[in-house]
C-alpha cells in the first residue's frame, strides 16, 4: 500500500509541475483585464501589419 501512496504522490507532484496553469485557481479580475488589454493590443497590431502588408504589395508593382 505504501508503494501506491508513493507513486500517487510522485504523479501528483509531476502533474503540478507539468500543468501548473490548469491546476491553478483562476486569475483575479485585475489580471483578466490586463490579459484582455494585451490580447486587444496584439490583435490591433496584427490587423495594422496585415493592412500595411496588403497595401505595400499594391504599391510595389
Amino acid at each position: 500500500m505504501a508503494l501506491i501512496t508513493t507513486l500517487s504522490a510522485l504523479l501528483r507532484d509531476w502533474l503540478d509541475r507539468a500543468f501548473p496553469t490548469a491546476l491553478a485557481p483562476s486569475s483575479p479580475p485585475e489580471r483578466a483585464d490586463e490579459d484582455e488589454n494585451t490580447r486587444r493590443s496584439i490583435n490591433d497590431v496584427t490587423l495594422e501589419q496585415l493592412g500595411i502588408s496588403h497595401w505595400s504589395c499594391h504599391t510595389l508593382l
